[in-house]
Formats: structure tokens, C-alpha cells, sequence
């Protein structure tokens, strides 16, 4: 689940690009994904990067659906052996938008939605050890 805290929507009109505050018309997105996750262990540092293909809408579904590939690059550092501290960055691209039924094409032409971020976290691990 998404929950938009801010929304900046950047328009070109011809000449020149237009921001304006779209935040209002923000809606909570809903997004699934699957795919591998690969790490690799070095000490008390664990390096990784997962990749999912995601399906979801950011309008509960009623103009659509998105679909996308994310990546996910991150760092764990244990603190002790059953904490560790996470940081990373998320890069999401959604590539293509199926339309509903009730539009004339199949999907939107030329659809295209990037988000870069970053995080930084803290873990529990479960279980007889770090493996």
C-alpha cells in the first residue's frame, strides 16, 4: 500500500514545464510484487538487491492497471545477532497501464512513472542465526 504524504505534477505546455501541488488528487495505491531477492554476506554485513515485477493501481483499479519492475538495492549491518540496522535506496518504474473496459484502447499511450528513494530501517531476525 501507498499513502502519498506529497504530490508535485510536472507538465510541458508547449514551452516551458508547469508544477503544481496534485496532492489532493492523490488516492492510496495498491501494488504486488514478486521476484528474486540476491545477498551476499560479508561479516556482519549482508549486501543485496532485489528485483520484482509489480502489478497494482494507484486508484483502487478503476482507471486500470499498472504494471512495473522495481529494484532494490540494500545494505544490513548486524548490531547484535538477532538486530540489524538497513539502509537502501527503491527505484520503481512503472512501464505500462492496461485501461478498463470502458475505454477505446487496450492501454495508455506512452504511459510512463519513475519514483527514486531512499530508506534507512532497523530489523529483527528470527530463528538460530544470521543465515
Amino acid at each position: 500500500f501507498r499513502f502519498p504524504v506529497a504530490s508535485e505534477t510536472i507538465v510541458h505546455d508547449g514551452t516551458s514545464y508547469v508544477s503544481s501541488d496534485s496532492l489532493s488528487s492523490q488516492k492510496i495505491g495498491m501494488f504486488v510484487g514478486l521476484g528474486p531477492v540476491f545477498r551476499g554476506r560479508f561479516g556482519i554485513v549482508d549486501i543485496g538487491m532485489s528485483l520484482r515485477a509489480s502489478i497494482g493501481s494507484y486508484d483502487y483499479f478503476s482507471t486500470g492497471l499498472i504494471l512495473g519492475i522495481e529494484a532494490e538495492p540494500f545494505i544490513n549491518i548486524a548490531v547484535t545477532e538477532h538486530l540489524y540496522v538497513s539502509f537502501g535506496m527503491k527505484y520503481d518504474a512503472h512501464l505500462m497501464k492496461f485501461l478498463d473496459s470502458t475505454s477505446s484502447s487496450i492501454y495508455e499511450d506512452g504511459f510512463i512513472m519513475m519514483t527514486v528513494g531512499g530508506f534507512a530501517g532497523v530489523g529483527i531476525r528470527f530463528g538460530g542465526g544470521n543465515d
